[in-house]
């Protein structure tokens, strides 16, 4: 069974954990900073931002005064013994009542008549909501502009005010970044669904086309080679591949989900990416069912077709000894097999001391991989945690988008939420599997590369 084709289908999208108060608070802020600005200057033009985020905010404080009053009104139906989580008490003879309120209602007020983040000016308050710099953000709006306006659209917010460009991208991104519903994304923004929905696959549909240049195959390693070898020692090395699966809630009950049942008992789709010294992708595929395993996936990808008609990995060769030759390659995990161009770690042990020092080395060039996952994931949220049943014909492409904008950010050095990563996990609670395919070729050579590698450390 192969990667899955997109085709054009409505999708119920992931509930997923909700933090509204980031975006309500840098509403909030940007639309003081705003005013404050403006009072200065009434002849200023106003920036798309300052409007939005009025908007935004206006529509958060009806939402959470109606959220409050609903709250009241359920409360008043019922009432509880008193204890210390509960907020407004009532004495009744000897016993005490109170009214349950619900304590995300206190918090819904106090945002709306107090934001912590009030009078910031900090550009992080936009960024916290859309995951990028403003210039990044105009650069995006720029990419899908001639597609955006070249299918007109009757999209409008609540208010049936139309929606400019910056907005349509703003609700995109705000859906891949955070990986909230629908619902609540347009609860938040003032839209149905059904608007935030077409909005978002839109955004999707152009971005393959039009930011697809982010994401491609050099035709010089140069440089990624000098890089992978002041970060680790080893030479002619090209980049790391690794695996990562987005995990879905499927029917269980459905005889043809079981293909997307993996190894931990998750319903998931994998994606394969192979990664430059700076997290870069350079070649991904996603698609293939979460069954598979990693060498499977591997050799059913067009990256592998390429490499074996000599397309890919063909670059210049180096001496390690007087009978061998090095030839451009990727390193990866034991899960997957030692190829002439992909050189996995030792496994086993005991492990001898050259052995040792290789696969420390190769850790180190791998992280690139594992840091690059981790990173997609915390970031672009919707391809993280558990998406309540995808459009499995859809998700690809919205994966491939989601690795497009990773590139995107490094090309543009946007350092927007660049906060050192405390792990480099991008599968949590999945067990690392091994592969047992060895190229006896291959593992000679890796012999041969880990000896010279262990002479130069003892000597250094």
């Amino acid at each position: 069974m192969g990667p899955i084709k997109a085709i054009k289908k409505k999708k119920r999208s992931a509930e997923k954990k909700v933090d509204r108060n980031v975006l309500l608070a840098a509403a909030a802020a940007a639309s003081s900073a705003a005013a404050a600005l403006h009072s200065d200057d009434s002849s200023q033009p106003f920036d798309w931002w300052d409007g939005f985020s009025r908007r935004i905010s206006g529509i958060g404080f009806i939402v959470n005064l109606a959220s409050l009053f609903v709250s009241w009104l359920l409360a008043l139906a019922s009432f509880k013994r008193i204890s210390p989580n509960l907020v407004v008490g009532f004495g009744f003879t000897d016993v005490a009542y109170v009214i349950l309120i619900p304590r995300f209602s206190i918090d819904y007020l106090e945002l709306a008549f107090h934001c912590p983040y009030l009078g910031s000016t900090d550009p992080k308050t936009f960024e916290s909501v859309f995951k990028v710099s403003r210039k990044t953000f105009d650069y995006i709006c720029s990419l899908v502009k001639d597609d955006f306006t070249a299918k007109p659209a009757n999209f409008s917010d609540s208010t049936g005010k139309p929606l400019s460009l910056n907005d349509r991208v703003a609700v995109a991104l705000r859906r891949l970044g955070s990986g909230e519903s629908l619902s609540v994304i347009g609860e938040s923004f003032g839209m149905n669904q059904s608007t935030v929905s077409q909005i978002t696959w839109r955004f999707v549909e152009s971005m393959e086309e039009r930011a697809l240049h982010h994401l491609s195959w050099p035709s010089k390693f140069d440089e990624i080679k000098s890089k992978f070898e002041k970060i680790s020692g080893l030479p002619n090395c090209c980049g790391a591949v690794d695996i990562t699966h987005i995990v879905m809630n499927l029917p269980a009950v459905e005889p043809s989900n079981k293909v997307w049942l993996d190894g931990e008992k998750n319903f998931s789709m994998v994606l394969q990416a192979v990664v430059d010294p700076e997290m870069r992708f350079l070649d991904v595929i996603a698609g293939w069912p979460g069954s598979l395993s990693d060498d499977v996936v591997l050799k059913n990808s067009g990256f592998f077709k390429l490499v074996e008609k000599g397309k890919r990995l063909s670059g210049e060769k180096i001496q390690i000894s007087e009978r061998s030759e090095l030839r451009e390659y990727i390193v990866g995990d034991s899960g997957f097999p030692l190829l002439p161009w992909l050189l996995t770690p030792y496994q086993g042990k005991p492990l001898s001391l050259p052995q040792t020092e290789f696969n420390k080395r190769h850790s180190e060039t791998r992280k690139a991989a594992q840091m690059a996952l981790a990173r997609l994931k915390d970031r672009w949220r919707i391809i993280n945690g558990v998406m309540w049943m995808p459009d499995r014909n859809r998700l690809p492409r919205i994966i491939f988008v989601c690795c497009l904008l990773h590139n995107i950010l490094i090309d543009m050095d946007d350092q927007t939420l660049d906060d050192p990563l405390l792990s480099h996990q991008h599968d949590v609670n999945y067990r690392q599997r091994s592969c047992k395919l060895v190229d006896e070729a291959s593992s000679v050579l890796r012999d041969e590369l880990s000896h010279q590698l262990w002479g130069e450390s003892s000597s250094a």
